[in-house]
């Protein structure tokens, strides 16, 4: 085999083993409810906010106390599911179980991170919606 073959397919071995890598599990702890005008939020306005924002993003969400809920989603043949803890004052998504995410540990796809974050900026859009 000569060096550039050699080469090609180590390039190759590092590009697809960087596709597949899992990244970081990206979990919100503790998002501070920001909103704007003088309205006071509620417990109640927050919990709107996030039924709000999970359905626009196509979670579905299951209340399992007040202030928890636990929201998944479905996107092709992959699943993740997040448990959602919120006040009037903070709300975290936390990682709670995923399937077909190679999930591995501390690590998990990086379209996992691309959905909380997208999550993330839906409730806090909906949340200054709320406060207008």
């Amino acid at each position: 085999m000569n060096l550039v073959k050699v080469i090609a397919i180590a390039a190759f071995s590092v590009f697809m083993t960087a596709c597949v890598a899992g990244k970081p599990i990206h979990n919100i702890d503790n998002a501070t409810v920001n909103v704007t005008g003088t309205k006071e939020v509620s417990t109640a306005d927050v919990r709107k906010a996030i039924l709000k924002a999970t359905s626009t993003k196509g979670w579905t969400v299951k209340e399992i106390a007040p202030g928890q809920m636990e929201a998944t989603v479905h996107v092709r043949d992959h699943t993740a599911v997040v448990d959602i803890d919120y006040s009037k004052t903070n709300y975290s998504i936390q990682y709670k179980n995923s399937i077909n995410l190679n999930h591995k540990g501390d690590t998990i796809h990086r379209n996992y991170n691309k959905w909380i974050i997208l999550l993330d900026r839906e409730i806090q859009k909906e949340l200054i919606n709320s406060s207008l």
